[in-house]
């Protein structure tokens, strides 16, 4: 019995990584905006809408993957899972949705800063 606990136990410190946060962190879109700034842009920023959403206007430099084709295709786009990737949808709770997932993928860093509406940077539109 007492192997059996010591197993469990090896088991599950092997399995934790102190270097993955647990969850994402919301953040106001103003910070965010700070943060693109002091990283010198080398973020993601995870646009989670559709196609016909983003086309009406995005946050500059955004990244595209609708939040039900993420799982899909996050790995093979936001290919550095260490980098800051701060993700924002419309008004729904898709980047909260966006984020948790991102989070069982074993992103490190992830922010949601929620509505678009509610950015203040520069918007591009296609």
């Amino acid at each position: 019995m007492k192997k059996l606990i010591i197993l469990i136990i090896i088991l599950f410190l092997s399995s934790c990584d102190p270097g993955y946060t647990l969850s994402y962190q919301s953040l106001p879109p103003q910070y965010v905006q700070k943060e693109i700034d002091r990283l010198k842009g080398d973020v993601y920023i995870l646009d989670v809408r559709t196609q016909e959403e983003y086309d009406t206007g995005h946050v500059k430099n955004a990244i595209l993957i609708p939040e039900d084709q993420l799982l899909e295709k996050a790995e093979e786009i936001l290919t550095d899972k260490d980098k800051n990737i701060f993700v924002y949808s419309g008004m729904d709770n898709k980047s909260q949705k966006a984020a948790k997932l991102l989070i069982s993928l074993k992103y490190h860093y992830v922010y949601d800063f929620g509505n678009i509406i509610l950015w203040e940077g520069e918007i591009e539109q296609e």
